[in-house]
Order: structure tokens, then C-alpha cells, then sequence
């Protein structure tokens, strides 16, 4: 397995040709830049343009609105550095907060259809009462509570057989048992303190549930329907903005992981003033494809000098046939 012989190089500019010179740096597979750390910090009055990442922030939003939709936001090459990152950020925002509203309501409206449909499953449950449900809930001496238990829970109620409650089970489901308790007004607050304790889960018959077992569930399945129909709109409300938002959510992304990968350059780039250097190491075969990927910029300058010209860096060791994917090359240290 040989060893690859390579060159030291550096690409040398005006400050204004920063981001073009990176716009084509960040394609490049062949080569290993070198930290821009590993040289400012040995010579005074060189400064490093590595900067916090503005497109993580933005690009953390997307990820957030493809996450919570469950959908994917297509990839493609750009390679564009017309854009405003103002523009960018407040379009992703406005739209994201524009879906999270439709979100809020749409939870919203599915915990209200969980609401009625465990309330229509205790009706169901009590209709052999035979009783309205105002006489029921409404009762000026009896407090009652409907909704379910832990099959264990109910075991441990003979440990309460002197406290001055009924209790009374329906159906038992899935390790569960529908059921209902009833105390006096003045014992309500020890009652329900107890059945708490034994993991009762409450269920709360709505306000406008009102007569008979039987015409309340009528009730219950007519506000379900209602519900149902609501949660359907949101979906095709929320499937609508983003149809109409895709093609330009599909640019913005891919604009921000293009520029992402720009930003996060800058951790190589060297500056003087207002001068740039980017060093680094590359392969003997390659130098030739190195200097014609900028020989048509402007101000551009590439020296190519011997791997330990300079002896603050390392050069890398290169395996033939034996490729690491790291960002900017394949290359073991």
C-alpha cells in the first residue's frame, strides 16, 4: 500500500473573493485543508474568519417543520451565493408559525375528540341506570365520579371498606375497569384523595351532555362528527401551505446547505489585513486540477511548495485504496 507524495499549497486573495473561493473550495474531494487555528495562533496580526454559523439557526427550523409533518424537504445542487439570509430566515419563520398555529388546533381538536369519545364509552356504560345525567352530576347531597381504574387498584379498595363511598364497575377492558363512585358532599375531598391514590382516571362528562344515558350518547356522537370534520380541514389547511410553500421551502433549504458548508469553511481561511490564505495539502497528481478549478478567478494565486516547507504543519498521511469520507478529502492524520 503506497503512500501518496504530496504538496504543500495555498490559495492567496483580496478578502472580497472569500466567499466565491469557498463557493468552489467546499467541492473539492481531493484535498486536506489545514485549520486556520494551527497558524493564527502563532503569528500576530493574523486573524481567523471562522464566525458562529448563521444557517444552523434557520436550517434548525426546517428540520422542525419537516419533523412535525412528517414530511421530507427535497435535496438538490445549488451552488449559488445570491442570497439574503434576513429573507430566508423570516420566510421560513412566518411559514413554520403559520403551520404550528394549525398544528396547537389540531391537537387541540384531537384531544377533544378523545375527551367526548371516553365520555360517550362511560354513557355507554351507565345507560342500564336508566337515569338522567343531571340527576346524576347535579345531585344536591351526592358527589359521583365516572371513569377508570387499574384492575389492582380496585383489589386495594376492600383496605377502605369503612369510608362512606359506593363504588360500582361496568365493563372491565385491557386491564381496566370502567366505573363509577358516589359520597356525600362532605366527604368528597377524602373520597377523591383515596380513588387518586389508586390511579382512578377521571372522565369528564361534558357540560352540554344532558338528559338520559340514550340521548346523551346522541349528543356525544353528534360532537364527535362535528370534531372529526374540524380535524379533517386542519389537515388539508396544513397539507395546503405546505404544498404551496414547497417549491420555495426546496430552494431555501438547499441554498442554507449549500452556504451551511461555505460557513463552516471559514475555519480554514487565514487573514492579514486584506489579504486571505487558505493552506493546505494535496496530492502531487493533483495540483494541475487544483490550480485550473480558480484559474479563471480573478486575484486568485496558488503556490505549490514542498509538504514541509513550512514547519508548523503536519503533513497528512494518505492511504492508496483506503478512503475516510471526511468533509474536505479522504485522508488519515
Amino acid at each position: 500500500m503506497a503512500i501518496a507524495k504530496l504538496k504543500l499549497f495555498n490559495i492567496s486573495s483580496s478578502n472580497k473573493n472569500i466567499d466565491p473561493i469557498l463557493a468552489r473550495f467546499i467541492e473539492l474531494d481531493y484535498i486536506h485543508p489545514v485549520n486556520a487555528s494551527e497558524i493564527v495562533d502563532t503569528v500576530h496580526g493574523l486573524q481567523s474568519y471562522s464566525t458562529d454559523n448563521p444557517c444552523n439557526i434557520i436550517l434548525k427550523e426546517i428540520l422542525d417543520i419537516e419533523k412535525e409533518n412528517q414530511i421530507t424537504i427535497p435535496e438538490k445542487e445549488v451552488c449559488s451565493l445570491d442570497y439574503s439570509l434576513d429573507n430566508m430566515r423570516e420566510y421560513i419563520h412566518t411559514t413554520h408559525e403559520s403551520i404550528q398555529q394549525l398544528v396547537t388546533h389540531k391537537k387541540d381538536t384531537e384531544g377533544l375528540i378523545k375527551k367526548y369519545r371516553d365520555a360517550l364509552t362511560q354513557v355507554n356504560h351507565i345507560d342500564n341506570l336508566n337515569i338522567s345525567l343531571d340527576d346524576l352530576f347535579t345531585c344536591e347531597y351526592i358527589s359521583a365520579r365516572v371513569g377508570r381504574m387499574p384492575l389492582d387498584s380496585i383489589e386495594k379498595l376492600n383496605f377502605y371498606n369503612e369510608k362512606p363511598f359506593i363504588f360500582q364497575s361496568f365493563v372491565i377492558e385491557r386491564g381496566y375497569a370502567w366505573c363509577i363512585y358516589l359520597t356525600t358532599n362532605d366527604n368528597e375531598r377524602e373520597i377523591d384523595n383515596i380513588f387518586s391514590s389508586l390511579f382512578f382516571d377521571r372522565i369528564h362528562i361534558p357540560e352540554f351532555v344532558h338528559g338520559t344515558p340514550i340521548s346523551a350518547q346522541a349528543t356525544l356522537k353528534m360532537e364527535i362528527e362535528v370534531a372529526e370534520q374540524t380535524l379533517k380541514e386542519i389537515d388539508e389547511d396544513i397539507e395546503k401551505i405546505i404544498n404551496e410553500n414547497m417549491d420555495h421551502l426546496i430552494d431555501i433549504k438547499n441554498e442554507l446547505l449549500f452556504l451551511n458548508k461555505v460557513y463552516e469553511a471559514k475555519k480554514y481561511v487565514v487573514g492579514l489585513g486584506n489579504k486571505i490564505n487558505i493552506n493546505g495539502f494535496v496530492e502531487v497528481e493533483n495540483v494541475e486540477k487544483l490550480k485550473e478549478n480558480f484559474k479563471d478567478m480573478e486575484g486568485v494565486e496558488i503556490e505549490v511548495r514542498p509538504p514541509d516547507y513550512d514547519k508548523r504543519l503536519k503533513p497528512p498521511t494518505k492511504l492508496k485504496n483506503n478512503w475516510f469520507t471526511e468533509p474536505f478529502g479522504m485522508f488519515v492524520e
